[in-house]
């Protein structure tokens, strides 16, 4: 290479020395002749010399790049991050994509108006676990396991009493999806009201009165009876009369009437009713001190053999709103009467749903509530629960 390069220079050398001979006028077509003439004599050198000169602008470019190896380091290790951002940004982009690719519709049910349902609804939870919910409306407890049962319904909020007997006394195949809630201290759901004018001030004042209840197999008429029990009054289902109301609406205006002096409302529909026509005297810890899980979804056998994925799904919407409702219970109570039909009295009483789903039924103690369902003769034989959860 040394040898090539130093006759290189010297023929360059020499044809500078020519030309300086000829003068500044002279022909310089010769140069490029001579140097064409070169070039072809000898291509190897040629190709030598243009190599040494790329290698020598690419080491030229190669120092001012090292200047700073840290800065560049760093600069390669940003240039990385970045398409791991942009790589992890397009993988969650694509799971969202796929999170939904299919929207399902399915069919719900509630018996009252159903804060943590219509908050779910109406801020997109269900949407975005993949579900189109349609409610169907105008149904009681027992109506909605029977639409369960015929698949009219795919999700029915109910209490255990209604499914516990229709699973006993017409062998309905539903089971416990997911439990919304329980009557714990601080945290109860249902209230007993009495008419002032009554002379009631306990459950065990119910003997011998006008008792309002929406249907037989209600939650509401379980924890009547029971408070009942509990107070010492030994056969309630003879000890009262019991007048069954369309609607709560109904038994509110029975109550203001005198055509009833007592009833059991929810506590959000309780808030809008006591005032001075109307007195609390009693609660679902009346009837059940340490609490049971009274408001829970329910489902038919068939729906979650061959659905699991959505019933999860649902289950995973409702928690969603439910955190929401526990993380601020001022702003969820201030929330209410705009996702619901609730008066803003009525959402100042609002209980909050400490649980929806979260774990297998079989941890909620729903023993209680269907010893009662069984003593008060609700049922044609024993509970099967475990028939419940199958």
């Amino acid at each position: 290479m040394h040898t090539r390069l130093w006759r290189l220079l010297a023929l360059l050398l020499a044809a500078a020395l020519v030309a300086s001979a000829c003068g500044d006028d002279a022909d310089t077509s010769d140069t490029g002749t001579a140097a064409a003439d070169t070039a072809a004599a000898d291509p190897i050198e040629t190709a030598d010399d243009d190599a040494m000169d790329d290698t020598a602008s690419d080491v030229d470019s190669d120092d001012g790049m090292d200047e700073d190896p840290a800065e560049d380091a760093a600069a390669d290790e940003s240039a990385a991050d970045d398409t791991d951002d942009m790589s992890d940004e397009a993988v969650e982009d694509d799971m969202d994509d796929m999170a939904c690719s299919e929207m399902h519709d399915v069919v719900a049910a509630t018996v009252n108006p159903n804060d943590l349902l219509n908050y779910a609804l109406q801020n997109g939870l269900f949407e975005a676990e993949c579900l189109n919910v349609t409610l169907a409306e105008g149904l009681n407890g027992p109506g909605i396991v029977t639409g369960l049962a015929a698949g009219e319904i795919d999700f029915g909020l109910v209490a255990a009493v209604p499914v516990a007997t229709s699973v006993t006394n017409a062998a309905q195949p539903i089971q416990i999806a997911s439990v919304r809630t329980a009557a714990v201290e601080g945290n109860d759901f249902l209230v007993l009201i009495a008419n002032p004018a009554s002379g009631i001030s306990s459950p065990a004042d119910f003997a011998g009165k006008n008792i309002g209840i929406r249907s037989p197999g209600s939650l509401c008429t379980v924890v009547i009876k029971q408070a009942m029990i509990n107070a010492g009054i030994g056969d309630p289902n003879s000890a009262a009369t019991y007048v069954q109301g369309e609607s709560n609406g109904d038994l509110k205006e029975k109550l203001f009437a005198g055509d009833i002096d007592a009833t059991c409302f929810t506590y959000p529909f309780a808030g809008g009713v006591v005032g001075d026509d109307a007195v609390i005297i009693g609660s679902t810890l009346s009837a059940y001190p340490g609490g049971i899980p009274v408001g829970v979804t329910a489902v038919s056998d068939g729906f979650a053999a061959e659905n699991a994925d959505l019933v999860e799904h649902w289950n995973a919407a409702m928690r969603a709103s439910a955190a929401y409702a526990n993380e601020d219970e001022a702003r969820w109570r201030a929330l209410l009467p705009d996702i619901t039909s609730m008066k803003p009295e009525q959402a100042a009483t609002s209980i909050l749903s400490l649980n929806v789903g979260g774990g297998p039924v079989e941890d909620w103690d729903f023993g209680p509530i269907f010893a009662t369902v069984e003593a008060l003769g609700l049922t044609d034989g024993p509970v099967d629960v475990e028939n419940v959860f199958d």
